[in-house]
């Protein structure tokens, strides 16, 4: 049975789950992962998505959101994620992809190597509210981005994806929550991985290996070369993949 904590110095929930060390840690290939076994939350090698659900905002978005209500108080009408898209696209040196509706840009502020985030040009709260249209054009951008990835540096490149919405606790998030999706890549390097050292994980205060620009210089290079082995019909179908998972 889980049981959730309170941290007085850091003013956070904290949950502790014992049975989870009993899970399988890295299981053989021909387990599967969607069968009724012990194959739930385990740690896999390959891709696979999870959907957590908890009794309280957790604190990245949490912080994110008060952020954005502080923003708009002193900029009425005013989005802080619509002004951060303004910005990058005004600047336009980390924005590697800019379709009809989403663009994906290496934040100013990133905090992990190679970094990006895909925001929506229309402020929206949750993936629930995108038109059609929008869910056509989020899949094109997206698989820009998954093919820059692993054209990076010819491998697979693996990296946390992780979307933001408005929390469904009934509170009003016009204006505030703006849907986007950010990316975490694991790697720094061709060979080597970023490790949170001391003061990222004792402090909270970040060092980033490589400058944003440089950064989003590198991924649009990557989705160029790899834009040129591709004929453009396999490259459609593979949208069009995407686009049915994300629906």
């Amino acid at each position: 049975m889980s049981q959730l904590r309170w941290d007085p110095l850091l003013k956070e929930w904290v949950t502790y789950a014992s049975q989870r060390q009993d899970r399988t840690f890295l299981p053989p290939a021909e387990w599967c992962p969607l069968c009724p076994t012990k194959e739930v939350g385990v740690t896999l090698h390959h891709p696979h998505g999870q959907i957590y659900g908890y009794p309280f905002i957790p604190p990245r978005p949490a912080k994110e959101l008060h952020s954005a209500r502080e923003y708009r108080e002193t900029h009425p009408g005013s989005c802080l994620h619509c002004a951060i898209l303004a910005e990058e696209q005004r600047d336009g040196r980390r924005i590697v992809v800019e379709g009809e509706h989403f663009a994906a840009f290496v934040p100013f502020f990133g905090r992990y190597p190679f970094e990006m985030h895909i925001y929506a040009k229309r402020c929206v709260p949750s993936i629930a509210d995108l038109e059609p249209a929008e869910c056509r054009d989020l899949a094109h951008v997206l698989k820009q981005v998954l093919v820059s990835y692993d054209a990076l540096w010819d491998f697979s490149l693996p990296y946390m994806m992780v979307m933001h919405q408005a929390p469904t606790d009934g509170e009003n998030y016009e204006g505030v929550a703006h849907f986007h999706i950010e990316f975490y890549p694991l790697n720094r390097t061709k060979e080597k991985l970023k490790y949170l050292a001391g003061s990222e994980s004792g402090a909270g205060a970040f060092i980033v290996d490589e400058m944003p620009e440089e950064m989003a210089t590198q991924l649009r290079a990557a989705f160029e070369r790899a834009k040129g082995r591709q004929p453009a019909e396999d490259e459609q179908t593979d949208v069009q993949k995407t686009l049915t998972k994300c629906t």
